[in-house]
């Protein structure tokens, strides 16, 4: 300016920073092999009338905590890692065993929560959305064949 001080530009649009971008999920279901995995609701996992008895997911921000729940049997411990390769550690369930419900939780990212459905192999209507572990998706003893996730602003 007039008096020798640097003057910068303004701009009326603040640049995006990444903790203003929603996370995405990414998300895969195994059947007889892992299908392919799907981001967000553009899609779902999982083929109708088939079951699954593999479950993985991973959050494009913060940790995706995720488990999964047996039919006749019981919540397995809970995943945070996305690794179909390793049964262990890197995803839920038990090849071929039959999962009949889903949690899911993400931690790390405030503002945002992961939101998910299942339909069953009975019926082939989603059953209602869960937000967190306020509640799980699934029925116990039904067998789940699909999955739809998203990570929603609360």
């Amino acid at each position: 300016d007039a008096n020798g001080k640097v003057v910068y530009p303004t701009s009326s649009t603040k640049p995006s920073t990444s903790t203003n971008t929603k996370p995405d999920i990414t998300y895969c279901v195994y059947t007889t092999k892992w299908l392919p995995s799907v981001k967000n609701t553009t899609d779902y996992a999982g083929i109708q009338k088939t079951i699954i008895s593999g479950f993985a997911a991973k959050a494009s921000k913060g940790t995706l905590k995720y488990r999964v729940h047996t039919k006749n049997g019981k919540w397995l411990s809970w995943v945070s890692k996305y690794d179909t390769n390793n049964w262990d550690t890197g995803c839920a369930g038990i090849k071929g065993v039959i999962i009949d419900a889903i949690q899911m939780k993400l931690e790390g990212v405030s503002g945002y929560e992961v939101r998910y459905r299942v339909s069953t192999t009975s019926n082939s209507s989603y059953l209602p959305w869960v937000t967190g572990t306020s509640d799980y998706a699934g029925i116990f003893g039904s067998a789940i064949d699909c999955v739809q996730a998203e990570i929603v602003k609360v």
